[in-house]
């Protein structure tokens, strides 16, 4: 399937709305196609962020290090996941990391054409709208999660949010993102079987 015919798919079941003919070559001129191998960093801490990206094919994570070295997955990208956006709300840094954990394409957009392509289109500001109103969303969950659930709750909504991922992820990120040592989650498991 093409590339660009697919990120129109995913637009379209993000946002819940047929998008227009005429806005097809909008979004064609703001993306461009990149490809990733297995195990490649996409964006690092302390690297300007500008820009927005969707995950055409592949797995990716973000995730941060703390001070102590150990890294704390923040969440999985998956198939059809926009994401990168979050460093349009100013000039800061990237305090995250993300990488590859299968071999990805993806496409990439500038953040300042993307909000020129905002400022000037009505449809995009409504995509743009819903697609925040989705990430916020998630967000939230997962914080509430992260402070109220315990970690078989945790482990339990890994699996709703992610379904069919565990067998492709290294188990160590899954333990950092729910919070809780490899061996805590292999215990944890084994209790769940």
């Amino acid at each position: 399937m093409d590339t660009y015919k697919r990120m129109i798919e995913i637009i379209e079941k993000i946002i819940d709305v047929k998008i227009p003919q005429e806005f097809y070559s909008t979004i064609r001129c703001l993306f461009l196609e990149k490809q990733l191998s297995k195990s490649k960093t996409l964006l690092s801490a302390g690297d300007s962020a500008y820009k927005t990206y969707i995950l055409v094919s592949g797995l990716m994570r973000s995730y941060y290090i703390n001070d102590d070295g150990n890294d704390i997955t923040q969440y999985f990208i998956e198939e059809g996941d926009i994401f990168g956006y979050t460093s349009f709300t100013g000039a800061i840094p990237s305090d995250v990391y993300i990488e590859t954990l299968e071999d990805c394409i993806l496409l990439e957009a500038d953040g300042h054409a993307f909000l020129g392509a905002l400022a000037s289109n009505n449809f995009a500001l409504i995509c743009w709208i819903k697609i925040l109103e989705g990430e916020l969303h998630f967000k939230s969950e997962r914080q509430r999660g992260y402070f109220l659930d315990n970690a078989t709750e945790r482990y339990l909504d890994f699996k709703k949010t992610y379904p069919g991922i565990e067998d492709r992820v290294n188990q160590k990120h899954i333990a950092s993102y729910i919070g809780v040592t490899p061996v805590t989650l292999s215990r944890l498991r084994n209790s769940l079987n």
